[in-house]
């Protein structure tokens, strides 16, 4: 019986199949070198808890979703919804977008695609808190957190 690591085994491949996902790290975020710029895009993988009922074990679990921002010269963005023309001197709403994109696929994939009927299954709804410049280097990202349930063996 080894739901523990079914569960982040699990987890670490639907992240690493992202495409923007270039490392996936569990446990102490403080062993993890974030000032390494090789790993970004990063996912960390944290188990909050755990609880244990008779036919299932739900795991309350938060991922941080991040990547570098990226400083950018006098840079010009068209936005072509509204046509607006705007000056921003970082890449920080393309980082909050791309890692939202993330955590909505795999929500998407715990809810009703390949991870569901493998038996991991969101339970409720994910959380998500947006984050700039939580750490060494300046990124930004998301940190989800979500019950999952696994069958009890």
């Amino acid at each position: 019986m080894t739901p523990f690591f079914n569960v982040i085994d699990t987890l670490t491949s639907a992240l690493k199949a992202e495409p923007f996902t270039n490392t996936v790290t569990f446990g102490d975020l403080d062993d993890v070198d974030l000032k390494k710029t090789t790993i970004y895009p990063l996912a960390h993988i944290i188990v909050n808890t755990a609880t244990i009922d008779q036919q299932t074990i739900s795991m309350n679990i938060s991922i941080l979703l991040a990547d570098i921002v990226s400083e950018k010269k006098d840079k010009v963005w068209l936005n072509s919804s509204v046509n607006v023309v705007e000056k921003r001197d970082n890449n920080e709403q393309e980082v909050f977008n791309t890692q939202l994109a993330i955590a909505s696929r795999l929500m998407a994939k715990l809810q009703q695609g390949a991870l569901y009927q493998s038996k991991y299954q969101l339970d409720g709804t994910a959380s998500l808190d947006p984050f700039v410049d939580r750490f060494e280097n300046k990124i930004a990202g998301w940190s989800m957190t979500f019950d999952l349930l696994i069958p009890n063996e």
